[in-house]
């Protein structure tokens, strides 16, 4: 349950500032109630469809030194575009820079110093 929470959080920093400062990423951040809702889906999307593709795509990663991750991401954006009307990703430049980012947030929000 922690680490679905911690992955609901990463998502929504990371969809948050993808919504706010990339142009053509068209994310619902007037209200929090979509806003939740399509990072909730994304969550969803990320536990329990991405895992599946990384293990099929397990050579292509491979191969690539880990470079397909960012097409996985890519993915999985394009995939929450068509599955929610409220969020709108208009060409593959926005589609590709919100890759990297939702891949390093996770990284650094785990490796972030703990309190005690």
């Amino acid at each position: 349950m922690a680490s679905l929470l911690f992955v609901f959080i990463a998502n929504a920093i990371g969809l948050y500032l993808a919504g706010k400062f990339i142009p053509g990423f068209s994310f619902p951040l007037s209200a929090w109630e979509p806003f939740l809702i399509a990072t909730g889906i994304f969550t969803l999307i990320s536990v329990v469809i991405k895992p599946v593709v990384k293990f099929l795509l397990f050579p292509l990663i491979f191969l690539t030194l880990g470079l397909a991750h960012l097409f996985i991401n890519m993915g999985m954006l394009y995939l929450l575009d068509h599955l929610l009307d409220s969020v709108a990703i208009t060409g593959l430049f926005p589609l590709f820079l919100p890759s990297p980012l939702l891949s390093l947030i996770p990284k650094l929000l785990h490796n972030s110093p703990k309190t005690r």
